[in-house]
């Protein structure tokens, strides 16, 4: 299990990218803003919405980035990764 603190801002910001298979869990804390995560291409209008205080998990596979975008300013999200991130 490996723990990642990524900032993200206003254009895709990459949280994490999976050498091989695993799960995540993505978490944007208490007081925080909405931030949407997806692939590359992610925007705040197709993007996954995660709000403050919420969190998201779930299975990848090997080679998988996850990208994150946020409306204005920018936020720290917290994520663990069972698996190996680089």
């Amino acid at each position: 299990m490996e723990s990642v603190r990524v900032t993200v801002a206003t254009t895709a910001t990459e949280i994490v990218h999976l050498k091989a298979g695993g799960s995540i869990i993505i978490r944007v804390p208490s007081g925080g803003v909405t931030t949407y995560i997806g692939g590359a291409d992610v925007t705040t209008s197709n993007g996954f919405a995660i709000g403050e205080g919420e969190s998201v998990s779930y299975a990848s596979v090997a080679g998988e980035k996850v990208y994150g975008i946020v409306a204005s300013s920018t936020q720290v999200v917290h994520t663990l990764v069972g698996g190996e991130a680089s």
